[in-house]
């Protein structure tokens, strides 16, 4: 069953229809209409889930469209909730309908993983309701979190699955960053496409990159398919103008380059570029975009770091004079733009914990060498949006806890046995895996990358 053509048809049709529907959202005074619109097409898609001969490839399909819109928190839905916020609720009927019984049982660490998110949640109510502050990012993260790590433990995808998903969240993210490069930008000419703020949008395009290139080498995108993905999403975050952004990019590159070359190839590679920005930097072309001249402006480095380091001083006083175990709720005044102190003042100690934890379970296995590709690839895109949102304000982004939730309870490499298909284990099977990857087939023979589909993921 080759879901390489369904899956690009699927999110070709999600993006196109999210697009128009988000547009006409925010455009157009009946918002009602337009969600109760939206809310029946989900519902059809669900319904056409139901019925199919093979529902979890429909759920699978359906679910990779509704990722497509995941990184568009700039386009308003209902109640000050966006598009990117809502969008998770619509994952968790398709799993359940997708839900296959396996022999493999889940484990602890699942179990725990599945607990997190909710428990987060709750301390972020009690630090909310103590102190009277304002309860919308818990809101935010439990739309995010909670529901997409519990839709992903039912699901629990597959090597193939995984790559179908992968490829609507980025479908999504690169139209953000193609419609930010063209047209949506704010006043200052720093891009924002589809998202609220250039740093979201830079972040979204940074955790983009390394799984865009993980669906090259899994032979599910073409390379030159790949590459040029990847430069609109590079040319996207350099307009975003964010520097929290760059040095996301900087890090994910670095560690990647340690991963495939080794520490002192990399650190040499990294010096040696380092020095020609430095000499050469306004020669490059784009040097002159206002975006891409703010990241190398010192006054507005300067500004910006004095400004966050007040807003630090003032969360950590809070948190030390008020409540350091179950925290002070989210002020909008004193946001710190600083992940541990947001995390401890707005969830409390225990849902700092927490999240650090889950942090470290996604992103652990793109620091050690020896981890798998697909897991290394997922946690480098995780690490991505860990180093970017580590100057921000944002917890609950739906395209981070999507690649999160995958990466915990992702399964096996052989796809679920379909009626009437080969024995799992079989070599038909073998044979059945390889055909799953066109680009494979293209080249001939038996590539790495269809030996990588035989391992554990």
């Amino acid at each position: 069953m080759d879901l390489r053509a369904p899956a690009l048809l699927a999110t070709g049709l999600g993006v196109a229809a999210g697009a128009g529907g988000g547009a006409a959202v925010a455009v157009a005074p009946a918002r009602p209409v337009l969600l109760l619109t939206a809310l029946a097409g989900y519902g059809l898609l669900l319904a056409v889930a139901a019925v199919s001969h093979d529902p979890r490839r429909a759920a699978v399909l359906a679910i990779a469209a509704v990722a497509a819109t995941f990184s568009w928190s700039g386009v308003p839905v209902v109640s000050g909730l966006s598009l990117a916020e809502v969008a998770p609720l619509a994952c968790l009927p398709f799993a359940v309908v997708g839900t296959t019984r396996t022999s493999e049982p889940r484990t602890p660490l699942q179990t725990a993983v599945l607990a997190a998110p909710p428990l987060v949640t709750l301390g972020g109510i009690l630090a909310g309701t103590t102190h009277g502050a304002s309860l919308a990012p818990v809101v935010t993260f439990a739309l995010a979190a909670v529901t997409l790590v519990t839709t992903m433990y039912l699901l629990r995808p597959d090597r193939r699955e995984l790559d179908v998903l992968l490829l609507g969240l980025i479908a999504g993210i690169v139209l953000s960053t193609l419609v930010g490069l063209v047209l949506l930008r704010e006043g200052s000419g720093r891009a924002t496409g589809l998202t609220i703020h250039p740093n979201q949008y830079s972040m979204a395009a940074v955790m983009a990159v390394p799984l865009t290139w993980h669906l090259v080498r899994d032979g599910f995108l073409g390379r030159l398919t790949g590459v040029l993905g990847v430069l609109v999403l590079l040319a996207g975050i350099l307009e975003s103008g964010s520097r929290s952004g760059l040095l996301a990019l900087a890090v994910v590159l670095f560690v990647w380059g340690y991963r495939e070359l080794g520490f002192f190839v990399t650190g040499s590679v990294a010096v040696v570029f380092a020095a020609i920005v430095a000499t050469a930097g306004s020669l490059l072309p784009g040097a002159d975009a206002p975006a891409v001249r703010r990241l190398t402006d010192p006054t507005a480095t300067e500004q910006s770091d004095q400004g966050r380091l007040e807003l630090f001083e003032s969360e950590l006083r809070a948190i030390l004079d008020g409540n350091y175990i179950l925290g002070t709720g989210f002020v909008e005044e004193r946001l710190p733009h600083n992940i541990l102190l947001l995390l401890w003042g707005g969830f409390g100690l225990l849902g700092l914990v927490l999240f650090l934890w889950l942090l470290s379970v996604v992103v652990g296995p793109a620091l050690r060498r020896n981890s798998s590709p697909v897991a290394a690839f997922l946690g480098l895109g995780s690490l991505g949006f860990a180093a970017a949102v580590s100057f921000n304000n944002l917890v609950g982004a739906s395209f981070f806890w999507f690649v999160a939730a995958i990466s915990c309870f992702r399964v096996g490499a052989a796809p679920p046995a379909v009626q009437g298909g080969p024995e799992a284990g079989s070599a038909e099977h073998a044979r059945h895996l390889l055909d799953l990857t066109p680009h494979a087939r293209a080249r001939g023979g038996m590539p790495s990358s269809a030996l990588r589909q035989s391992e554990r993921l």
